[in-house]
């Protein structure tokens, strides 16, 4: 069983700043799911977040290096 993804959809990406991160944050974002982004740069990241807004999507964004225990 296959779930659909609407604004009820909560969607965690790490490394969204860039990348695969980056292009699976704007998917989501297209799809109507509400967004965490999580990366080290707080600019690259309000960038994602500014277009996934674009896209009618809500993105809140979380600054933090997951190799760094504590972050």
């Amino acid at each position: 069983m296959r779930r659909r993804l609407d604004a009820s959809t909560v969607v965690v990406i790490v490394g969204a700043s860039s990348g695969i991160g980056r292009a699976a944050a704007l998917r989501f974002a297209r799809r109507g799911s509400l967004l965490v982004l999580a990366a080290r740069s707080r600019s690259s990241l309000a960038d994602v977040a500014a277009e996934c807004g674009g896209l009618g999507c809500e993105a809140g964004i979380v600054v933090a290096d997951i190799t760094r225990k504590g972050e």
